[in-house]
């Protein structure tokens, strides 16, 4: 079954040492000069072993191995990154809600969201478009948030 797959590679490495052949043979013969040409045969016969083919095929092996393995790190690493994100918003919103009412009217106005008539209703609408503007969005609409309301909680990170 892996046969197939060594003939691709030798039969495409063929067609790039050829492609440079044509190309050269374009010039003058000042510029390509008979011990270039041989250069170039040379390696277009390298082109049809075995060895080469299955090097190559290694390499690319190993290479979609080494982005396979990075992908699933970051699979595995996801949903603690997700969590952490998850924590650092609970503890600004905490602190958020802890303002005085008036503070935590300004906050709502730094974020623009429109405040309520009561407390209980901003902080509702307040709960609500972090579901909707900051969890979707990530970490970048989250610190985006936290620096617009620094000057509020005093804290530019969590």
């Amino acid at each position: 079954k892996a046969l197939p797959a060594v003939l691709s590679s030798m039969d495409g490495a063929r067609s790039e040492a050829k492609a440079a052949i044509v190309t050269n043979l374009r010039l003058d013969a000042d510029r390509y000069t008979l011990p270039d040409a041989l250069g170039d045969i040379r390696h277009l016969e390298d082109q049809a072993h075995l060895d080469g083919a299955l090097q190559k095929l290694n390499a690319t092996a190993s290479a979609d191995a080494a982005t396979q393995k990075k992908t699933l790190e970051i699979a595995y690493n996801a949903p603690l990154l997700a969590q952490e994100l998850d924590d650092r918003i609970e503890a600004w919103m905490d602190d958020i809600e802890r303002l005085s009412e008036q503070d935590f009217a300004k906050a709502l106005g730094l974020l623009g969201i429109p405040v309520a008539a009561t407390t209980g209703e901003s902080t509702e609408s307040f709960r609500l478009w972090v579901d909707q503007q900051i969890v979707p969005k990530g970490a970048t609409a989250f610190d985006d948030a936290v620096t617009k309301t620094k000057s509020l909680t005093g804290k530019d990170k969590y």
